[in-house]
């Protein structure tokens, strides 16, 4: 049977309802109620596209994140290139043995393309995603 570059299946992501002040004190670990992924269930073959669309909330970057072994679902379990996520995370953030490349020749390529785009400096730092939503009015 041939692997699948991507399989999830029933994935879920559940968060912690945000709490301030008092509330924050007394009950510093909450229950998982926010809601960000339910059942998600994606079968992808090796060539194969995918578009991930909709609102925003929709879960698009949780599931991204997931994927990357930035966060570990909830419930159910997803795959890349045939290794789990949440078991194997080392083996799935080797994206570039799925391009075909040593990971010499990925450090190699990594190496080339950070200074054009600015980052050369900053490739042996640890990086954190956030995300920022801001309200303007014109």
């Amino acid at each position: 049977m041939e692997t699948l570059a991507l399989r999830v299946e029933n994935v879920e992501k559940y968060f912690p309802s945000a709490a301030s002040g008092w509330r924050a004190l007394l009950h510093p670990i909450s229950q998982l109620t926010v809601s960000a992924l339910r059942g998600v269930s994606i079968e992808l073959k090796r060539g194969e596209v995918l578009a991930l669309v909709g609102a925003n909330g929709a879960g698009k970057s949780t599931l991204l994140r997931i994927l990357t072994t930035l966060l570990i679902p909830t419930r159910g379990r997803a795959w890349v290139g045939g290794f789990d996520v949440a078991q194997e995370p080392a083996k799935v953030r080797l994206f570039a043995g799925l391009n075909n490349l040593s990971r010499s020749e990925a450090s190699q390529r990594i190496r080339e393309l950070a200074d054009p785009f600015g980052i050369g400096a900053l490739l042996d730092r640890v990086a954190n995603i956030f995300v920022k939503a801001a309200n303007t009015i014109d």
